[in-house]
């Protein structure tokens, strides 16, 4: 008895500590084949075409003190974890896909065109959560004279969903919003987080356009300044139990305008007496993206024998400026972040 007398063993059952287990796995195969298709009067087209083939599982659990956690839910939501610990996660993502890549030469040794080369790449990806999906890019770039060279890129590039947003199992806690259906008063309820099988990839638009300059007269130096503008649709987020609720009433009140908003009322659960018992707020493809600016690079190569040094010297420097970064998720305004 008495201040700071805790046995070990009962100051183990009073700050007990648990663990918890993570584990990521990846099985890939690729093969890929390159080489010269035929000739055109600029030169050689040169192609690869491969496919592959890759699979992720991510296998995560908790010791039984963590398992112990696990409560009956509140106000009728059985299951789930509140508050404590963090959850088991099992899940897996397979994929193939088989692509093809060409460089070909259009135009050279012209008044102005020294080179002109175009740059065409595809890939089709069959994920297994999601389906297939196609992804490209178009490329040109022109040298007018030697050291000189102006680039333009056009490509839709995809990002799948990772393990956790797929997999993530339900998550509940106790929380408050204003309800509108209570005349907007404070009330408590139980939201509901959890991952999404049914994800899609997010599909971008990249557009890129710059140069590169190696000055023939100071060879050791190069500079390069990009312009880019990407375009992103069905960005993985989550919006908030308040915004889920806004969002149904608002489909509610003008199902004219806002009727395409209806589908976040199924996320809600009421009872009887229209009370709030809960709020779902799983991932979605719900948000739209779009970032624009410019990035630079200056360079600077020497062989250091030149300094009376074996090696060689290379200097980097980056920067980049970005002058719109927004995200729009629905019934919120674009939000502009200025860099």
């Amino acid at each position: 008895f008495g201040r700071q007398a805790l046995s070990p063993d009962l100051n183990k059952y009073i700050n007990p500590t648990n663990q918890y287990f993570n584990e990521n796995t990846q099985q890939a195969l690729e093969a890929t084949i390159t080489g010269t298709a035929f000739e055109l009067p600029a030169g050689s087209v040169d192609v690869a075409v491969g496919g592959g083939y890759r699979k992720e599982t991510l296998d995560a659990s908790t010791d039984a003190l963590g398992l112990a956690a696990k409560r009956n839910g509140f106000n009728g939501n059985p299951g789930g974890l509140i508050y404590i610990n963090a959850p088991a996660i099992s899940g897996d993502l397979e994929l193939f896909e088989g692509f093809g890549e060409a460089q070909i030469p259009l135009l050279s040794g012209l008044p102005f065109i020294d080179k002109l080369d175009a740059n065409i790449a595809a890939r089709y990806t069959d994920y297994s959560s999601s389906g297939g999906v196609t992804t490209w890019k178009a490329g040109l770039v022109w040298q007018p004279i030697e050291g000189l060279r102006i680039r333009a890129a056009q490509s839709r590039d995809i990002r799948a969903a990772n393990l956790v947003e797929l997999y993530n199992p339900q998550s509940t806690g106790f929380a408050n919003l204003l309800d509108p259906q209570k005349g907007g008063s404070s009330v408590s309820f139980v939201p509901i987080t959890s991952g999404n099988p049914e994800l899609d990839p997010e599909e971008a638009d990249t557009t890129t356009i710059g140069f590169v300059w190696n000055p023939t007269f100071f060879p050791q130096f190069t500079a390069s300044v990009d312009y880019f503008n990407i375009q992103m649709e069905g960005a993985v987020s989550t919006i908030n139990a308040q915004r889920t609720v806004d969002l149904c009433q608002a489909s509610i009140n003008n199902p004219t305008t806002y009727g395409s908003y209806a589908p976040f009322c199924g996320r809600i659960t009421r009872d009887a007496a229209d009370n709030l018992l809960s709020v779902r707020t799983p991932y979605g493809n719900l948000a739209q993206l779009e970032n624009r600016g410019v990035d630079v690079e200056l360079g600077y190569n020497e062989d250091l024998p030149v300094f009376g040094i074996d090696g060689r010297l290379s200097l980097r420097a980056f920067a980049t400026y970005v002058y719109e970064n927004s995200t729009t998720t629905p019934g919120i305004p674009a939000i502009a972040v200025d860099i």
